[in-house]
């Protein structure tokens, strides 16, 4: 009876600990949605002060412009030149419009302790153009000293 006890005990601790573990990880999703729609009110205001204490000294950037990437032999930049030189090509009207559209999907970067990846849909499957599988933008989250900062921007397809 004991050794059954001693089964059930072993049993629940561990059912504790998982349901824990899922909290968490919902907690973190919610956290780290509600941080890249902030990203996108303070995009849509403009906002770059805010934008660049959120965000690290370097930013990647899969969306910027060829240009812009010419310069720096990739997709890594220094955060301060993207928010001078890419910020207001990358972001124009049409784009923000689509972001607002607020269907959103969360990656968590399983490689990747600390990196979540927001994606907006701006384009809905044939919305481009009959037969077209749909875009997403994304917003690559990580976290530095207990917090959110903006990672980089991509685009897929």
């Amino acid at each position: 009876m004991k050794s059954f006890s001693l089964i059930i005990g072993i049993f629940s601790l561990f059912a504790s600990l998982s349901c824990q573990a899922q909290e968490t990880k919902q907690t973190e999703e919610k956290q780290v949605l509600a941080f890249a729609d902030s990203v996108v009110k303070w995009i849509e205001k403009k906002d770059i002060k805010t934008l660049q204490s959120r965000t690290g000294k370097v930013i990647d950037c899969y969306a910027c412009s060829e240009e812009f990437t010419k310069k720096y032999e990739g997709y890594k930049f220094p955060a301060a030149d993207f928010y001078k030189e890419e910020f207001k090509r990358l972001f124009g009207t049409d784009l923000l419009t689509r972001l607002k559209r607020n269907k959103t999907i969360y990656v968590k970067q399983p490689e990747e302790k600390n990196l979540h990846v927001v994606y907006y849909t701006i384009f809905n499957k044939d919305e481009a153009a009959p037969g077209h599988e749909g875009g997403q933008f994304g917003i690559w989250v990580t976290k530095e000293n207990g917090q959110y900062k903006i990672y980089g921007f991509d685009t897929i397809p």
